[in-house]
């Protein structure tokens, strides 16, 4: 957007306000996909899409290019095509952690830790020497 000279005030005031607005405008539009984290979401399943809670899962497991999704009250995970990077930006950062290249934990749902690993029901998840401090300190606060 340009003005030409001379330029009446009205003018000014009025292309102003419009750059005013179209910066607002992406400025929004910029903050919103962050902040839209959801209770539930939708993974693909066998060529069916499956509602997966947030609050329901214990922890997931990368392998590649698929992820395990382990659940209160499933005794087998949900197997889905996707990255565990992509999964992760669907979670709320204040309630799971990665604490491996291949491990996210619900961190509610932590028992115990022992020997860099953690405990989650029947399951041991080791902790990555990278992510250990921030385990460590996310327990410590507690």
């Amino acid at each position: 957007m340009y003005l030409m000279k001379p330029v009446p005030l009205e003018r000014f005031v009025k292309a102003a306000y419009k750059a005013l607005d179209i910066k607002q405008k992406n400025l929004a539009s910029v903050a919103s996909p962050t902040a839209e984290v959801s209770d539930f979401f939708f993974v693909n399943v066998e060529y069916a899409l499956v509602k997966i809670t947030v609050s329901e899962i214990t922890h997931m497991e990368g392998m590649k290019d698929y992820v395990k999704i382990y659940l209160v009250g499933l005794s087998r995970p949900i197997l889905t095509k996707s990255t565990l990077k992509g999964i992760e930006e669907k979670l709320p950062a204040q309630e799971f952690m990665r604490v491996h290249k291949s491990f996210i934990v619900h961190l509610s749902r932590i028992e115990s830790i022992r020997n860099r690993e953690l405990k989650i029901g029947t399951w041991e998840i080791p902790v990555g020497e990278s992510n250990l401090e921030a385990v460590m300190g996310y327990i410590q606060k507690r």
